[in-house]
Order: C-alpha cells, then structure tokens, then sequence
C-alpha cells in the first residue's frame, strides 16, 4: 500500500479551516487538542527547521486565540443582551 504524504501547508489550511468552523466551547477546546497532535506531527518532520515550526505553531494558536475570544465573549455578550 502506498503511503500519502501531506504537505505541512495542506494540513495547516485544514487545521485553520476546522478552528474557523468552530461554534460552541467544547469544539474549541478539541481543536486544541487537534493543534497539539498537528504540532507532535510537525514536529517530527522539521525537526531540522526550528525556526519554521515555531512560527507555524504560534500562528496556529494565534488564529485560535482569536476564535476562542470570540466563541467566549460573543456568547457572554449575547447573554447580556
């Protein structure tokens, strides 16, 4: 059997496409655990380009600092009318 290999661009799209998708606190929090995975991963094929794989890494948990913010503070204001 073949194996596929994905391109850590591709994947980094799919990540940020399901942390966007993200509605309700719980989804946020398991794409989190996503990102963790994606890091482990990443991690282990660029190991010998640190540098890229902590901007990588802080632009994931940039873009899903900002879907948290939103999820936790739209919900707390629409709860306040």
């Amino acid at each position: 059997m073949k194996k596929i290999h994905y391109h850590w661009a591709d994947t980094l799209t799919w990540v940020k496409k399901v942390i966007d998708s993200c509605e309700t606190q719980p989804q946020i929090k398991s794409a989190y655990k996503l990102i963790s995975l994606y890091e482990k991963q990443l991690y282990e094929e660029m190991y010998h380009d640190l540098n890229l794989y902590t901007n990588i890494s802080r632009e994931l948990y940039l873009h899903w600092q900002v879907k948290q913010d939103k999820i936790f503070f739209g919900h707390r204001h629409n709860e306040n009318g």
